[in-house]
């Protein structure tokens, strides 16, 4: 899974300031300090901007496609 991740860079090259990072394959996006969320460094590939997200991860059911139903 990949989550786009806007750049804190207000003049980053990325396509409408956007990158994607494909280091959480079970999380999604988060708000700062929300319970079960971690917050990562992530180096923009375009700006080498860092860029501070919280990602939090989901559970994901064994029956079916393992889809990700809702969050931990």
């Amino acid at each position: 899974m990949e989550l786009g991740i806007k750049c804190y860079n207000p003049n980053c090259t990325a396509p409408l300031g956007i990158f994607f990072w494909r280091s959480a394959p079970e999380g999604v996006l988060a708000e700062p300090f929300e319970p079960g969320a971690n917050s990562f460094i992530v180096k923009c590939p375009f700006c080498n901007m860092d860029n501070a997200v919280w990602v939090k991860k989901v559970r994901l059911e064994k029956v079916g496609f393992g889809v990700p139903l809702a969050p931990e």
